[in-house]
C-alpha cells in the first residue's frame, strides 16, 4: 500500500464522521458487530451500555477505535504499541517529517506503554480516532500531543512529481515550465548524468530543454523500449507517469 491510499483512507474516515467503536476495526457498525464486539471486549469500561449507545449513535457508519482505523490498509490487526514496532523510522514527534506522512503515537507514563495513534497526513494535520467522545477529529498538528512519530514499514512512498505536466510535445528548443516535469521524471528514472560531446554533463531542473535533456531523453525511451526520437509526447509521458 502507498502513502496516497492510506491518507486517502483517513480522509474518508474523517468525511464520513466515522464513530469510535473500542476493539472495530473499520467495520460497518451493525447489532451483530456490537454484541460480537463486547463478547470480545466487554469491560467496566467497555460494557453493554457503552455498546449498545454507539449503535445507537453510529447504526450503519463505520466504526474503529484508534488502532482498527489502520486495519484496512495494514492487513493487520496490532495495538499502537504493536504499529510503532513495525516503523522503520522513529522519534520523538516534535521532530517528525513535515512533509511525509506518517503515524503519530501517545506514550501513557502510567501504563509505561504507547496506547494511542493517528495519522499525520503531510501538511501539518493529525487525523485520529480520538475517543468514544469525540470520534474522527482532524486538526492542527499539536507536538504536544503526540509523544513520537513512526514512518511504517507496510506504506511505500511514491515520490509525486511537483512540476506541471506537459500537454504538448516537449522537444530540444523548448522552454517553459512543464520541461521541469520531464527533467524531474528523467531523474527520478536514474538519469542524472548524460556523456555530450565525450563529456560527462549533469542533468539539472531548469525548464529548458537543450542538447542534455534532449539525450536523457533518449536515454530514458531506450531503456524503456521505447523510439528514442528526445522528444517527449504522449507516449513517453504515459511511460513516465507509470
Amino acid at each position: 500500500m502507498t502513502d496516497k491510499i492510506l491518507l486517502e483512507w483517513f480522509e474518508t474516515l474523517h468525511k464520513l464522521g466515522a464513530i469510535y467503536l473500542w476493539g472495530a476495526n473499520s467495520e460497518k457498525i451493525t447489532p451483530k458487530l456490537t454484541h460480537k464486539l463486547f463478547a470480545y471486549f466487554g469491560s467496566k469500561t467497555y460494557n453493554l451500555d457503552y455498546y449498545n449507545s454507539k449503535l445507537k449513535e453510529g447504526a450503519d457508519k463505520i466504526g474503529a477505535d484508534c488502532s482498527g482505523a489502520f486495519y484496512p490498509i495494514s492487513g493487520f490487526d496490532a495495538t499502537a504499541q504493536a504499529y510503532y514496532g513495525r516503523c522503520k523510522e522513529k522519534g520523538l514527534a516534535v521532530n517528525l517529517p513535515r512533509s511525509k506522512v506518517c503515524q503519530v503515537f501517545r506514550y501513557s507514563l502510567l501504563q509505561r506503554k504507547i496506547t494511542h495513534i493517528g495519522l499525520f497526513d503531510g501538511k501539518g494535520y493529525t487525523i485520529e480516532m480520538k475517543s468514544s467522545k469525540d470520534n474522527c477529529v482532524k486538526e492542527k498538528f499539536n507536538p504536544l500531543r503526540w509523544t513520537y512519530y513512526g514512518v511504517p514499514d507496510w506504506v511505500e512512498y511514491v515520490k509525486v512529481n511537483p512540476f506541471v505536466e506537459p500537454t504538448n510535445t516537449i522537444y530540444k528548443g523548448i522552454k517553459n515550465p512543464t520541461v521541469k516535469w520531464v527533467q524531474w521524471e528523467l531523474i527520478e528514472d536514474g538519469i542524472k548524468w548524460v556523456v555530450v560531446n565525450g563529456k560527462k554533463k549533469k542533468l539539472t531542473i531548469d525548464g529548458s530543454c537543450g542538447i542534455i535533456t534532449e539525450t536523457a531523453i533518449k536515454i530514458y525511451q531506450a531503456k524503456h523500449g521505447l523510439k528514442a526520437d528526445g522528444e517527449v509526447g504522449p507516449i513517453t509521458i504515459g511511460e513516465m507517469n507509470k
